[in-house]
């Protein structure tokens, strides 16, 4: 599934990103940031973001509960802001429902985990 999001998002494929998500999913990207919520804002939020992203990746283990409910999933993401590229590391938690898409995904990153790509 997290790998699925990483390809969807670095493809920009919107309406694929939107469709791992819940109906009433919330997305927190930033984790500190305005929570989006349901599966049309999680699509319009990709929608103007997913442009941005060149790639998207799993960047080490995936930490996941006995209960497969939640995984915690260190990420690396190349973007281009208007073209300033920059390299980010994340940590996104992963919340799953109990039809196996994605209830909460809550992206924690901050000024110091984004620095220029070479």
């Amino acid at each position: 599934m997290i790998n699925a999001y990483a390809s969807a998002a670095t493809e920009t494929r919107v309406d694929d990103i939107a469709d791992l998500f819940a109906e009433d999913a919330e997305l927190r990207d930033p984790y500190d940031g305005t929570p989006v919520t349901g599966r049309a804002a999680i699509r319009e939020f990709f929608e103007a973001g997913a442009p941005m992203i060149d790639h998207l990746a799993v960047n080490g283990p995936v930490r996941v509960t006995g209960d497969a409910a939640t995984a915690a999933a260190p990420m690396i993401a190349h973007v281009d802001m208007g073209g300033t590229k920059l390299e980010m590391d994340t940590v996104d938690v992963f919340f799953f429902d109990e039809g196996g898409r994605i209830a909460a995904m809550h992206a924690f990153y901050g000024p110091t985990n984004v620095r220029p790509k070479e």
